[in-house]
């Protein structure tokens, strides 16, 4: 009888006890469950287990059958200890817009471009004209051309120069003719350049040819 009793005294202790315990485990697993692939950026940014996932858009040019890379952002969540692929990856978020991800992680549920695989990079197959400087620097047969921006005072017919920075970009063999040249996209963004090469398309601004520096003006 007294074995009874014990029984009888004990259980219900067990019974509690292990509904507490189910409760603890249910509220972890709640949070655990909720993976990395399933937060908002502004949720992952904040998250120090998991990694934001940023691609780039892309743009075809169908002429050249190329394409070209614009802004960077930020698409998607990942666990942090997740594995990457070292390729860049082409995927769409089913939008029919595909997007360049340097490392091969992609957000879940998201598609593989596979058209775009054989397709190449507009900076490796682009004539060095049509380049960007900063695509031009990381080509072997392309030459950065470079100019001192201006600060042009047309009362008094005088120009004060700013940075040498890039402004274009040409092929590496061909020769320059030398002496300062001004130049610009248009007769209102005039540049200096040094070496008389000027990007293709660009206005010579000849009228500040009869113009001096403001220094030896004064």
């Amino acid at each position: 009888m007294r074995i009874i009793s014990y029984t009888t005294v004990f259980l219900p202790i067990l019974i509690v006890g292990c509904q507490e315990k189910d409760a603890e485990n249910n509220d972890t697993g709640t949070s655990e469950s909720q993976s990395c692939a399933s937060l908002s950026i502004d949720e992952c940014a904040s998250n120090s287990d998991c990694s934001l996932i940023a691609a780039s858009q892309v743009s075809i040019d169908e002429t050249v059958e190329c394409y070209d890379v614009e802004d960077n952002t930020d698409v998607g969540c990942r666990d942090k200890d997740l594995t990457c692929s070292t390729g860049q990856t082409f995927a769409s978020s089913g939008d029919g817009n595909c997007m360049l991800f340097s490392d091969g992680c992609t957000p879940d549920g998201w598609d593989t471009c596979l058209s775009m695989s054989s397709l190449p990079s507009c900076n490796d197959v682009r004539v060095c004209a049509e380049l960007p400087p900063s695509a031009c620097e990381g080509r072997d047969d392309c030459v950065t051309i470079s100019a001192s921006s201006l600060t042009i005072d047309s009362v008094s017919e005088c120009y004060t120069t700013g940075e040498v920075e890039p402004a274009g970009c040409m092929d590496a063999g061909v020769g320059c003719p030398g002496g300062i040249t001004f130049a610009g996209p248009t007769l209102d963004e005039c540049m200096m350049f040094y070496n008389g090469c000027i990007p293709d398309g660009w206005q010579l601004c000849d009228s500040l040819n009869e113009y001096a520096t403001c220094d030896e003006s004064e």
